[in-house]
């Protein structure tokens, strides 16, 4: 006996030989089930691919067009931190120019701090 279980959008196609026609369509539900979880599985991470690649072009483009915001820089620095993106300075770059051009820390001058009343 031939037989076939739709589930989701997906078939399962089968033949009866020996076990009961309960246990066989039992377990072809089962495995069409198995394939749409998969899929839907597949379309999530799809999903969170395309959030994660629009977010980064987002701020990439406020970045850009210098109307990015403090709260949205914050949103930046942890967007980067999170996907372990981190740079060296690099003499050169702007990066490179920013960091040539803060104080020599060993110069400093430390003042003692007043007390009050």
């Amino acid at each position: 006996m031939v037989f076939s279980v739709t589930c989701g959008g997906f078939t399962a196609v089968g033949a009866l030989s020996g076990p009961s026609l309960l246990s066989v369509k039992s377990y072809a539900v089962g495995v069409v089930w198995m394939e749409a979880i998969a899929v839907a599985k597949q379309n999530i991470q799809d999903d969170l691919a395309d959030l994660h690649a629009g977010l980064a072009l987002l701020l990439k483009e406020k970045l850009q067009e210098g109307t990015i915001t403090a709260s949205e820089m914050n949103i930046l620095r942890q967007f980067l931190k999170d996907n372990s993106i981190s740079a060296q300075p690099t003499e050169g770059t702007p990066f490179g120019e920013l960091v040539s051009n803060l104080p020599d820390l060993d110069k400093v001058v430390h003042m003692p701090r007043r007390r009050t009343a």
